[in-house]
């Protein structure tokens, strides 16, 4: 039914494969119900209630909607192929998985839109882009001039209902007049007025068959322009997202640029501390002279305190009092100054205790922030990657950083009290490093630290290597997908849609592994600044320490002064040696109130030291913090390599993209090229429609003209009908007297006069439409026979003879059967010219 209704309704010349009704009914086929739906499809889209149909289609969704109009176009390609080709795939097959052009079609397209085969895919794209933009443009002019179309169509059909009710009432009031006439008149088919007639006729179902052809094809080539404008709608809808996504990518590249300007302000400010490290180590090796000198201070002061010892064993010879009493008065003098000195020295303790408090708080938060350091040092993606390679220069700097540490916190917190002590202290730590006790647990350790440290950063660097292989996957995959969407640009833009989205993701995810690289890396500068500023500190107390040690080698000299004087003054003394023996017990008591004093300063001190080794710890951490920062920055570097990489590609796929929009453009030409023709026949259409609406105006006064005349002539033929009763009587009368001859010519004209007076009464049925065509032949004759007759009538000649009287009679016999010719003619050709004018 289907097929028949394609081949006889809408002239589809080709046969569409009928799909197997019993499959559908026992199994279900997939492949038949493709068949029949996209055929159903096909035959609702182009039936009378299209506007319907398509007005649901509309309503559905995009996709649905692109995949609809899909099939129904290959179902209509298929239908008005000249010839079935065996050769051809089923409408079931025409999908969206079809990757691969026929290689013809493709060489045809390129040569209609003047492009190279040969010439690269980046150029192609970028073509294509250019006329996809211009695709879209005419697609809008296009849709305005449609709705124009259809509001003109809307006044039409209006004004068509309103003829139309016209002429059915004109129509009732033809069948009321020809049913009131029961005897049609009978007319000779070889006369030459009815071979006009028909010839005529003939001709006015030539030109309406010709009409309904036209229409016919106007109303297909209206449906096909509805199906490339929806197809259009859809590839402008995709190609609208697919510049959403350009923008996108456009923001993502400023991202990028902005992120690498950041690198590299990072990159100068690491630089920057990089030459203040260098800066520490010229002041480590300072340090390590100032060491040295303190070294000789003490080997001097070491023998200065011998000679003091001898001295005072020389005091118990009595020989030498009187010297010794001068000498003592000195000390005396000597001792006042010293507890002066004293009383400052315990104001500058109790600061320095205040500090060392100080202090104890800060080595707390540097523990709490060395702790932070260690868990953000492990969550490093591509921390320590070359630490290996760089394991025993890291090792001996440590080694040395540690050593200057060392000497730099035995330094701090020093009073001139103290100095016995402390030399001891230095002098047992300086064997221990000739020994090499100290550095082998120091190496012993950093080595276990440093070998921690290399397995972690061996497993972040197979994490690294592990995402850089999937990321040259995903960089193989997004290739292959390039090659198949220039091969098949239509059919994969899906796919390009989702690998662009999975690569958006990607790079999300490294903008904020970046952004976490630049936190920490921040995170770091400020410790390095302040470490910086701790520095400085120490700087300063040792600059205070090397004060003191100056100010303490004065005293020693002045002691060594009194040492010489004390000898000679030794042999004067021995008078004075009772008071001497009260004044050393007096010494004795201060020299333990003052030892006291020093154990209370010297655990003091060793809490000091260990806060000092806390510190100088962190600071070895800090170091190699440093040279993880170092190994950051070089793993940063190849990040910013990809991403260019990446940037790269993503180029590619825009500049892709664009020539893909100017294919579309030059395709959208093409289409506006074969619209442009589409467009002439409706404009022929519409000149039509106003002739035809003029000619109806035109009609329906010349129908007002004909009612009138139609009256006139109603009034003239119930006058011409008693003139005949009478001649007819009178001709019985003068046939009677007449030989038999003229009776049979009489009684043929009696017939014919019967004829005539029923053909003036089936006058009145005539169809007032027949002066549309009042230029035709047989219409003239009727008008001059009509005269004629009238005249004939009026002067009364058929009274007068009887051959003039058959003359008439005859004549009047073929105005009716020109009258009754005409008059269906005329209703024949009405009846054609409303049956077109309603398709």
């Amino acid at each position: 039914m289907l097929n028949a209704y394609c081949k006889e309704v809408l002239l589809f010349h080709n046969s569409f494969p009928e799909p197997d009704l019993n499959q559908i009914a026992k199994s279900g086929s997939k492949h038949d119900l493709l068949i029949l739906s996209s055929f159903v499809l096909t035959v609702a889209v182009n039936c009378e209630n299209k506007n319907k149909y398509i007005q649901r289609i509309m309503t559905l969704p995009e996709d649905l909607q692109a995949a609809l109009m899909v099939a129904i176009e290959q179902t209509m390609y298929q239908l008005e192929a000249p010839s079935p080709n065996p050769d051809q795939p089923d409408p079931t097959s025409f999908s969206n998985n079809s990757p691969n052009l026929d290689p013809s079609k493709q060489s045809a397209l390129f040569s209609k839109l003047n492009i190279n085969p040969n010439s690269s895919k980046e150029h192609i794209n970028s073509i294509l882009q250019t006329e996809l933009l211009a695709q879209f443009e005419k697609n809008d002019s296009i849709q305005a001039n449609l709705e124009k179309l259809s509001k003109d169509v809307d006044r039409w059909h209006q004004k068509y209902e309103g003829e139309k009710q016209t002429k059915l009432e004109l129509s009732n009031q033809l069948e009321l007049a020809l049913s009131s006439n029961n005897n049609p008149p009978s007319y000779d088919p070889t006369s030459k007025t009815f071979t006009i007639v028909k010839a005529e006729n003939d001709a006015l179902r030539s030109d309406l068959e010709k009409a309904e052809l036209q229409n016919n094809n106007l109303t297909s080539q209206l449906q096909e322009m509805i199906l490339k404008l929806n197809k259009a709608n859809s590839e402008n809808l995709s190609q609208k997202s697919q510049l959403a996504e350009l923008e996108k990518l456009r923001d993502q590249e400023q991202e990028y640029l902005f992120l690498q300007e950041k690198l590299s302000k990072s990159e100068n400010i690491i630089e920057k501390y990089r030459v203040k490290l260098e800066q520490s180590t010229d002041l480590k090796k300072k340090l390590a002279s100032v060491e040295q000198q303190l070294k000789n201070e003490t080997e001097t002061r070491a023998i200065f305190e011998s000679k003091y010892l001898s001295l005072l064993s020389s005091k118990s010879d009595s020989q030498n009092s009187l010297t010794i009493s001068d000498s003592l008065t000195k000390l005396e003098s000597q001792l006042n100054l010293a507890t002066i000195e004293n009383s400052e020295l315990v104001n500058k303790l109790s600061k320095l205790e205040s500090e060392n408090k100080k202090l104890s708080s800060e080595a707390q938060l540097y523990k709490n922030s060395s702790r932070d350091l260690e868990e953000r040092i492990r969550e490093l993606e591509l921390g320590a990657a070359n630490l290996a390679s760089q394991y025993p220069n890291a090792n001996a700097n440590t080694l040395s950083s540690s050593q200057n540490n060392l000497e730099l916190a035995e330094t701090l917190g020093e009073s001139p009290a103290q100095l016995k002590q402390q030399i001891k202290k230095l002098s047992l730590e300086i064997k221990k490093l000739r020994r090499g006790s100290v550095i082998k647990d120091d190496h012993i350790k950093e080595k276990a630290l440093f070998e921690s440290w290399v397995e972690i950063a061996n497993a972040e660097k197979l994490d690294a290597l592990s995402k850089l292989s999937a990321a040259e996957n995903t960089i193989s995959q997004l290739s292959s997908k390039i090659q198949s969407l220039e091969i098949n640009p239509n059919n994969d833009t899906s796919k390009l849609e989702q690998s662009l989205k999975e690569k958006q993701s990607k790079i999300e995810e490294l903008q904020t592994g970046f952004q976490n690289v630049i936190s920490e890396n921040k995170s770091l500068l400020s410790k390095l600044d302040n470490y910086a500023a701790e520095i400085t500190n120490y700087k300063a107390q040792l600059n205070a320490t090397i004060a003191e040690l100056k100010e303490q080698s004065a005293v020693l000299a002045q002691l060594e002064k009194i040492c010489t004087s004390s000898k000679y003054y030794s042999a004067g003394n021995n008078s004075e040696k009772p008071n001497l023996v009260s004044w050393y017990t007096d010494l004795e008591l201060l020299y333990r109130s003052k030892s006291e004093q020093l154990e209370n300063l010297q655990s003091e001190q060793s809490e000091l030291e260990g806060t000092i080794q806390t510190q100088r710890g962190r600071m070895a951490e800090l170091e190699n913090l440093v040279i993880g920062a170092e190994q950051n920055n070089l793993d940063v570097k190849s990040i910013t390599e990809k991403l260019l990489e990446s940037r790269k590609e993503c180029h590619n796929y825009v500049l892709s993209l664009q020539k893909s929009k100017q294919l579309i453009k030059k395709l959208s030409k093409d289409l506006e090229s074969s619209s442009s023709s589409n467009v002439g026949s409706e404009k022929t259409l519409n000149v039509q429609i106003s002739r035809m609406q003029s000619d109806l105006d035109s009609k329906q006064e010349e129908i007002a003209g004909l009612k009138e005349q139609i009256k006139s002539i109603q009034k003239q033929k119930n006058f011409e009908t008693r003139l005949m009763s009478s001649a007819w009587f009178y001709m019985q009368r003068k046939m009677e007297q007449d030989n038999d001859q003229i009776g049979t010519t009489g009684a043929r004209a009696g017939s014919n006069f019967s004829n005539v007076s029923s053909g003036s009464e089936y006058s009145k049925g005539i169809n007032p439409n027949y002066s549309s065509t009042k230029n035709q032949p047989g219409i003239k004759g009727f008008d001059k026979h009509s005269a004629s007759a009238s005249r004939f009538v009026a002067n009364g000649r058929f009274v007068n003879s009887t051959s003039s009287w058959l003359e008439s009679q005859r004549e009047a016999y073929i105005l009716i059967l020109v009258l009754d010719l005409c008059a269906g003619s005329l209703s024949f050709n009405c009846e054609y010219s409303f049956l077109t004018f309603s398709l």
